[in-house]
């Protein structure tokens, strides 16, 4: 079961908006970071929006990376860095 992918045959629906888990060893092939962050920007329920997600996975290599352009839409009051 891989549960960072989304729900496609086979797999187990998503019961919830609100928890995730998921096996880092499913991240295998160009694609996965990207699931990954959309996952991740829909846990915040708009909070974050993501666009232009591309990523690369190179297991062999260890090499990876993400990249995308992310726009804050909060409160806009609360600064986390």
């Amino acid at each position: 079961m891989c549960s960072g992918r989304r729900a496609e045959v086979g797999d187990v629906p998503r019961y919830s908006d609100d928890i995730w888990h998921f096996d880092a060893e499913c991240i295998e092939d160009d694609g996965d970071y990207a699931r990954l962050a959309e996952r991740f920007a829909a846990l915040t329920k708009g909070e974050i929006q993501l666009s232009d997600l591309s990523d690369h996975v190179d297991v062999q290599s260890a090499k990876h990376g993400l990249s995308s352009h992310s726009e804050d839409v909060g409160s806009g009051g609360d600064d986390c860095r």
